[in-house]
């Protein structure tokens, strides 16, 4: 089976067993192992956390029935438009498919936090049949993975490499006991009130306030009126505060992780305030325009997702609307959005810096 991820003329092919994969970057470790280790798997197969759709595409085409799982929005649209004829059904959101399922394979990336692996072991057991098996690729030789799989499913075997290594683990009991791994912490607004958020595992800074969303929530300057915009809104943080210090303003958040938009809403939903909530990759589905933008944007990728904010803060604010963003360092972004706006003004909070931009007319 020949399988095409790249067109670019750096790609390179790899075997495995009897398939070629041409890509740029190549296959993932953790893919790499379960793809070595495909011994005698269940007709109905669940994969989550994989991000290049060839673990699926060969199962599919050894006649399994094939489920994959993306939390975030922009990993699933990456699959949908490398794999539009496959019979593999992708899907997106939260929560996993309710199956049940024969085998779920899980891989584990360096991004994919310990408690987000926890309450994914716990999801895939419960939708596992009688005596079906959950598979787990990790790399290095970690034992985190190991005692995870030793609470959930009782007992396991490994198949260890240098590199890395698969867990296998059988469904022969009830899950003894689920654990809950949301987290409560406290919000302080700008006018001294005080907010209970809760966070759920998946969500960015997960378990406590992020300093960079509360210096923005603390710095953002509104009339109380206005039609207000958050990209990247994580578990709302910024969003809720600044509609609970200003009721009348009209609020839409964006985010591309689908926990993360749970997350929002059920945080909107527990402090009684309505707000309109997207889940997108790809920015803002409204056109607008809106008088003010906010974004926490995150520091990885190269500025990309900083790029996104304010290419999109562009598109939808009126002339002379505001964006407003935070950063520990802020001359890249300065810089990038001073061809779309002027009049910049930066306040300083401990670490952190929040810039104000207008919309040029």
């Amino acid at each position: 089976m020949i399988l095409k991820l790249s067109d670019h003329p750096d790609a390179r092919e790899e075997s495995i067993g009897e398939h070629r994969i041409t890509s740029r970057s190549g296959l993932s470790l953790t893919e790499k192992l379960l793809l070595q280790n495909l011994d005698h798997v269940g007709a109905r197969v669940l994969i989550i956390e994989n991000r290049s759709g060839v673990l699926g595409q060969i199962l599919e085409e050894e006649g399994r029935t094939v489920v994959q799982h993306s939390h975030d929005d922009f990993f699933h649209r990456q699959l949908l438009e490398r794999w539009p004829d496959s019979s593999v059904r992708f899907e997106l959101g939260a929560e996993l498919n309710k199956g049940p399922f024969d085998e779920v394979f899980i891989q584990v990336s360096q991004s994919l936090s310990a408690e987000m692996f926890n309450d994914l072991l716990q999801e895939a057991h419960g939708i596992l049949v009688e005596k079906g098996k959950c598979r787990v690729a990790v790399e290095g030789r970690h034992s985190t993975a190991d005692d995870a799989l030793k609470r959930v499913f009782g007992s396991f075997t490994t198949v260890q490499n240098k590199k890395g290594k698969v867990l296998i683990a059988r469904k022969v009991t009830p899950l003894k006991k689920r654990r809950n791994f949301t987290a409560r912490y406290e919000v302080k607004c700008r006018d001294g009130r005080v907010l209970e958020m809760e966070s759920i595992p998946g969500v960015f800074s997960h378990r406590r306030l992020d300093g960079g969303a509360h210096a923005l929530a603390w710095e953002v300057e509104l009339e109380g009126k206005e039609k207000v915009l958050e990209l990247g809104c994580g578990g709302g943080v910024v969003g809720i505060s600044l509609k609970a210090q200003h009721p009348d303003i009209e609020l839409t958040m964006v985010d591309s992780h689908s926990r993360a938009v749970l997350c929002t809403c059920n945080n909107l939903d527990r402090l009684g305030w309505q707000a309109t909530v997207h889940l997108s990759s790809s920015g803002c589905p409204e056109d607008g325009p809106f008088d003010v933008v906010v974004g926490n944007p995150p520091y990885f990728g190269d500025h990309r997702i900083s790029a996104l904010f304010i290419d999109e803060a562009a598109r939808v604010l009126r002339p002379g609307g505001s964006l407003w963003l935070v950063a520990k360092s802020m001359e890249w972004n300065r810089e990038y959005a001073s061809t779309a706006f002027e009049n910049f003004e930066e306040s300083r909070r401990g670490p952190y810096r929040v810039l104000r931009c207008f919309r040029k007319s």
